[in-house]
């Protein structure tokens, strides 16, 4: 567990392009990430019968509320908008910096 969620990471940021933060950049990458997981937890749930409100509610919330691996797609997602918005607004060294101070601030 300790390689493989670091693992994830580098190889879905060596597969991320560069990309504006847009709409359409949102939708897809909320179609393609969250959409999945969400119905994968409703299907996990109903067959191991938890129909408890609270579970469904962190359902909703999704991430490490839940438990289990369903909180890579979510923490993956939230990368992917923050990352966007870095290579749409900043440049050079400056984002180089913003992303070093990231790197850093997320080792605790």
């Amino acid at each position: 567990m300790f390689v493989s969620s670091p693992l994830f990471f580098v190889v879905s940021g060596y597969f991320f392009h560069s990309q504006r933060l847009t709409l359409s950049f949102v939708k897809q990458k909320f179609s393609r990430l969250i959409i999945p997981s969400f119905v994968y937890s409703l299907i996990h749930a109903m067959l191991s019968s938890n129909c408890k409100i609270n579970f469904w509610l962190k359902l909703l919330y999704g991430g490490r509320a839940i438990g289990g691996v369903y909180w890579y797609s979510t923490c993956l997602f939230c990368s992917y908008i923050l990352m966007a918005f870095i290579v749409s607004k900043y440049t050079g060294k400056m984002r180089l910096s913003i992303i070093g101070i990231l790197c850093v601030g997320g080792q605790q």
